[in-house]
């Protein structure tokens, strides 16, 4: 039985608890009343269900996101409903429990009056995240997925649709390596970039991919490396610069390319494949 301590009955709301007790909400837990020490309480009953966080030595990076992802259904289920108050959600492992088939999740929600803020719903968004990131933490494999996760955070914060298939997300084999090939047919190079880190320029002693000597080059002009999301393209300071599709990028700030992308150093471009 999980159940919480509440101060005083006056801010409870009757009209939730009863909302919550009449199973619209199928991804939430009933609760009911109980009285101790002229306290009120909230009891849950979570019979055939285990809480995450008890579960979590057993689960696998496999199990951790299948357990991830039912958790993100619960919570786009739990948003269709606009009557909720975010605050109310009890966002923890040790309050989101599996059903022991491991097909379902449910949450607990405090019918408790809150005065609404203005960034409960970012607070909320936080909160989810969190979770997640709990959820993979000292699970083999579970390092890269948080960093996956922080980066669809980092451009997609809140898409809970994104957020999921970013926990389906395995490395294809067709990301195991990337080709650049010059667009002049005169320069002709092609560089083969793996997952190690690959430095550009025209410095045959220090880099590893050697454009020909060009005053629009630097010695080391850029690096090329994969970061467990994407393979990424980094300017090092060079004066003429390193371009991703015409855009000048910020030096020292690594920026992701993909297949079709045409990255430029200084005059010299070349297609991603």
């Amino acid at each position: 039985m999980k159940d919480y301590l509440l101060n005083c009955k006056d801010r409870m709301d009757p009209v939730w608890l009863q909302k919550i007790n009449c199973g619209r909400y199928d991804f939430l837990f009933p609760c009911s009343w109980i009285r101790f020490n002229r306290k009120v309480k909230l009891a849950f009953f979570p019979d055939g269900y285990t809480a995450v966080g008890s579960l979590k030595k057993e689960l696998d990076l496999e199990g951790a996101c299948a357990a991830g992802k039912l958790f993100l259904d619960a919570i786009a289920e739990a948003q269709s409903y606009k009557e909720f108050a975010p605050d109310n959600f009890v966002l923890d492992l040790d309050s989101i429990y599996l059903s022991n088939d491991r097909t379902r999740v449910k949450l607990i929600y405090l019918p408790v009056v809150v005065r609404e803020a203005p960034d409960d719903r970012e607070i909320f968004i936080r909160r989810v995240y969190a979770v997640l990131t709990e959820l993979l933490q000292g699970i083999e494999g579970g390092s890269t997925m948080i960093r996956q996760i922080e980066y669809q955070m980092s451009r997609q914060m809140g898409d809970f649709a994104s957020l999921k298939e970013t926990l389906d997300k395995r490395i294809p084999v067709e990301d195991g390596s990337i080709v650049l090939r010059s667009l002049d047919p005169e320069q002709g190079s092609v560089f083969e970039i793996g997952h190690e880190v690959m430095r550009i320029g025209k410095d045959p002693d220090a880099a590893d991919g050697v454009i020909a000597q060009d005053e629009t080059v630097e010695a080391v002009h850029a690096e090329i490396g994969w970061n467990d999301i994407s393979f990424y393209v980094k300017d090092l300071g060079s004066e003429y610069g390193t371009f991703v599709n015409d855009t000048r990028i910020a030096p020292d700030t690594p920026v992701p390319i993909g297949k079709g992308s045409i990255v430029r150093f200084g005059n010299f471009a070349f297609r991603v494949e």
